[in-house]
């Protein structure tokens, strides 16, 4: 019998490739999430520190509160963009998360064929086998057979 081919063998391996590239958009897709809260997280601290310099200071002038001000504004207006951001890459996420459960079912989808075509290769090789092994043993119980009436014949010769 001829060794076990899996003809899809190719669409495998394909499919796992272009699994394992969905899920590193994803990973990359968390990584660029986490940059975005460190950056709305590291914009807070620098706000909270301006705040507690300007409000620190043993005489507040008005320019320090106009600047301070100046500053909270752009801090929300970038807290906003952020915001934006992160629900664009959150709604990406979700996207990439789901071009990854698809690629994981196509490749998993070409597994089971090639475990039950290797399966039913195993069966036919095991049938092929047994055969095999019946007809040996019937042409050696022929065999057998024959030589326990060779002797006779030769006798009566």
């Amino acid at each position: 019998m001829q060794k076990f081919e899996f003809s899809l063998e190719s669409a495998l391996q394909y499919r796992d490739t272009h699994f394992e590239m969905e899920r590193a958009r994803l990973e990359r897709l968390y990584g660029e999430l986490q940059g975005v809260n460190q950056e709305a997280d590291t914009l807070i601290a620098e706000r909270n520190a301006a705040d507690l310099a300007v409000k620190s200071e043993s005489s507040t002038m008005a320019l320090s509160l106009f600047a301070l001000d100046s500053f909270n504004r752009h801090v929300s207006v970038c807290k906003t963009r952020l915001e934006a951001k992160k629900i664009d890459c959150l709604n990406r996420i979700q996207d990439q998360q789901r071009a990854v459960l698809q690629a994981r079912q196509d490749r998993e989808l070409l597994a089971r064929i090639k475990q039950r075509r290797q399966e039913e290769w195993q069966r036919g090789w095991q049938k092929e086998q047994d055969e095999l092994a019946s007809e040996l043993h019937l042409a050696r119980f022929a065999r057998e057979s024959q030589n326990r009436c060779e002797p006779k014949d030769q006798a009566t010769r």
